[in-house]
């Protein structure tokens, strides 16, 4: 994707060679072959996966299918309260689990 993220700097000669058309078919490939949200099954395992970052906290819920793989259910993003900012980082990964 470097070839296309070049073209986007100031001052860049607007200038689409055959680097850029590979690249940019490679990221449409990648957008309709891309993971996902599959629909809940109750009997299939699941997992949570949470980050907590300084200003923002994150989660995935995935579950395991009969392909044996991990499937996106629902994602989750959102900053911290302010009150939640002065936090431990575990328990900034407890919010990220209570809120998902």
């Amino acid at each position: 994707m470097l070839p296309i993220q070049i073209l986007t700097h100031n001052r860049v000669l607007w200038k689409c060679t055959a680097k850029c058309q590979n690249a940019l078919e490679e990221l449409k490939n990648r957008f309709i072959t891309a993971t996902i949200l599959c629909h809940y099954h109750p009997d299939h395992t699941k997992q949570i996966e949470t980050d907590a970052l300084d200003l923002c906290k994150a989660g995935i819920l995935s579950q395991y299918k009969p392909d044996n793989c991990w499937h996106p259910l629902t994602y989750y993003n959102k900053t911290f309260l302010p009150a939640e900012l002065n936090y431990d980082v575990h328990d900034k990964e407890m919010v990220v689990i209570v809120n998902s």
